[in-house]
């Protein structure tokens, strides 16, 4: 494989670092965990959980072990065929329905 250029993963760490904005808009990033590429997150689909508990989902910065792609890890049977790319659909949905809302609101 071609090794990445440096402008190419600086776009990869903005499009993260606009991820983990965006689940900190929502209410759903708690903390980054420890030094690794790990970041723990509520879980988009919490609602499916057993009792809904919200432990044991994680995304992860692009690298070079996830083709910079970043990750996505729940450890609850419900999600276990979730990816990163859900993750990004859910957001994408989720922020328009909240800056609706929020215009609606502020009208």
């Amino acid at each position: 494989a071609t090794p990445l250029t440096r402008a190419q993963t600086a776009g990869m760490e903005k499009q993260f670092a606009a991820l983990v904005e965006a689940l900190q808009v929502l209410g759903l990033y708690k903390r980054r965990t420890g030094k690794g590429p790990w970041h723990e997150i509520t879980c988009p689909w919490v609602y499916r959980h057993t009792s809904e508990v919200d432990s044991g989902t994680a995304i992860s910065e692009p690298t070079a072990e996830n083709q910079f792609r970043g990750g996505f890890r729940c450890h609850h049977g419900h999600c276990a065929d979730a990816r990163i790319h859900h993750v990004r659909n859910f957001l994408t949905r989720a922020l328009t329905a909240y800056y609706d809302s929020r215009g609606r609101a502020a009208a």
